[in-house]
């Protein structure tokens, strides 16, 4: 993990599921540049299951959204894209100095930078779900006024949940549509695997099993291996045996291509929320 040299007041600004993961992964990985943590939402009830999941000792709520953004270093953006106009611009005078780091999917850094106004530096970023069991990752990439020591320390937070990898802003759309949606893919995936074996007479339980690991099992292979997907695809594959009867009919049905489809429409609809 990155060193630096003093602690960060990091302050979530908008207290739900993302922020809980980011929040908890630093005080679970002991990341020794962060001092307090700070958080605001629009309910108790948010607040309560924020500081449940970092350690109800470790935070203290703010009064209100002015209040956060002045007693933070950091501020990370886990307000709905929708809300991030109204929410933001009220805060200018605050923000002044300040690192952002957004979680809000679809808003370039530009627009965040025109709310906070002068002064502001931003940072991007797109998460995935399975950062909330600390195996996310996250792409990430800094505005015009963002510094190389705001990414560093972005990345070292970020990287608290699982993997951070800076990319070009242009492409966190791309990155949205594979890793933001890919989570939803697999899980399609697992489910008709899952389903696949019951109907040939597992108990749900065992075909739960044997399917999740499978896909662990086979994961970790492409990650340690040199080999591309598809050569390892064929060293499973025997001429006439069973892995190719099943291969067959997916190449039949057309999944590789539907999947293609899948991640081009999602990077299409990410565009579409960018271009707002």
């Amino acid at each position: 993990m990155a060193e630096f040299h003093d602690h960060k007041t990091l302050g979530f600004l908008g207290a739900g599921k993302m922020a809980r993961a980011l929040a908890a992964g630093l005080v679970r990985s002991h990341a020794p540049f962060l001092g307090g943590i700070w958080a605001s939402a629009r309910t108790e009830a948010t607040l309560t299951r924020f500081g449940e999941a970092v350690g109800i000792g470790r935070f203290r709520p703010a009064a209100d959204n002015r209040e956060l953004v002045s007693v933070s270093d950091v501020v990370v953006l886990g307000i709905k894209p929708a809300q991030a106009q109204e929410v933001l611009e009220p805060l200018k005078s605050a923000a002044r100095g300040k690192l952002f780091i957004s979680l809000l999917a679809g808003v370039p850094t530009a627009r965040l930078e025109r709310f906070l106004g002068p002064g502001a530096r931003v940072v991007r970023a797109m998460p995935n779900t399975p950062a909330l069991i600390g195996e996310g990752i996250t792409g990430f990439a800094g505005g015009v006024s963002a510094s190389v020591e705001d990414l560093r320390l972005a990345e070292a937070i970020l990287a608290s949940v699982g993997t951070a990898l800076r990319v070009k802003e242009s492409d966190l759309d791309a990155v949205t549509a594979v890793s933001g949606s890919g989570p939803a893919y697999v899980y399609h995936f697992l489910n008709a695997l899952i389903e696949g074996g019951v109907a040939e007479g597992l108990t749900p339980e065992v075909a739960r099993t044997l399917a999740v690991q499978t896909v662990l099992g086979a994961a970790r292979m492409v990650e340690q291996s040199s080999d591309s997907p598809i050569s390892l695809a064929n060293q499973v594959k025997s001429p006439n045996g069973t892995t190719v009867a099943g291969c067959n009919v997916l190449a039949e049905r057309g999944w590789e291509a539907a999947l293609k489809e899948a991640v081009a429409a999602a990077r299409r609809r990410a565009g579409e929320l960018s271009a707002g």
